[in-house]
């Protein structure tokens, strides 16, 4: 009787070891698939710029005696 139990208790024991480790490995991927996508967002990619327009007011191009 004390033999059974004990023997329960091991496999309980074997499942929830086992359910523990598939817990981990699924959050490391899950950790690992969060740093990549997190790497993909920072990084820098070049982009074209079109040339600003100044501020202010707008130089007509006129002769100051005109």
């Amino acid at each position: 009787m004390i033999r059974e139990k004990i023997k329960q208790l091991e496999h309980g024991s074997e499942d929830t070891i086992e359910a523990v480790n598939d817990l981990s490995e699924d959050m490391r991927k899950e950790l690992d698939n969060i740093y990549l996508a997190i790497g993909a967002l920072s990084a820098k990619t070049p982009t074209i710029e079109k040339p600003r327009r100044p501020i202010g007011f707008q130089h007509l191009n006129k002769e100051p005696n005109e």
